[in-house]
């Protein structure tokens, strides 16, 4: 519904393993590593480059085998990656630009997922953490994210198996689409 998710953490946290596992489930992909936002807009652009994904990814979906058959390159923590465009493996997933509906704040792994809704003001402050903006001013950098963050909705997340946490945010997303589809219906 013209609606996108960013996913934001630090490395080895399980974005692009997660953003895989969403294309994987229907969702369309924008970018890896990046997301530009059109300040004018507030629209996300896709800026389609290749997915990096470590060997631990590639062992999670099967389907890879056969697309990963390049050497690896080094990402900037030192390990090895191995650059797939997700044309290759999952044709005709790519999205093209949209509202940010979603951020999530990807912190870490437990036994189960745990996503858990946040503030747009705690939100806004981790975004700081992750966001590069043209302006040189402090205080101009935080109006312009937070006119992201103000029309998303935000949660923390602890993710567990990469299937379970797929489930979760689909669900989500779905169960959200629909309350919006159809404002009248009961749970």
């Amino acid at each position: 519904n013209d609606k996108g998710i960013l996913l934001c953490g630090e490395a080895n946290n399980g974005k692009t393993t997660l953003t895989l596992g969403l294309v994987r489930e229907g969702f369309k992909y924008l970018s890896d590593e990046i997301a530009f936002i059109d300040q004018a807009s507030g629209r996300v652009e896709p800026f389609p480059r290749a997915l990096g994904l470590r060997q631990k990814t590639i062992g999670m979906f099967p389907e890879l085998d056969r697309s990963v058959h390049l050497q690896p390159t080094k990402s900037l923590s030192g390990d090895d990656k191995w650059l797939v465009d997700i044309e290759e493996i999952l044709p005709g997933s790519l999205g093209g630009a949209c509202k940010v509906g979603m951020i999530i704040f990807m912190e870490g792994f437990s036994e189960s997922v745990e996503l858990t809704p946040i503030s747009a003001s705690e939100a806004l402050f981790k975004c700081m953490n992750f966001s590069h903006t043209a302006e040189s001013d402090p205080f101009q950098s935080m109006l312009q994210v937070a006119s992201v963050v103000e029309g998303a909705r935000c949660y923390r997340l602890r993710s567990g198996g990469v299937h379970d946490t797929v489930r979760m945010i689909a669900d989500l997303v779905y169960d959200l689409r629909d309350a919006v589809e159809n404002p009248s219906k009961k749970e």
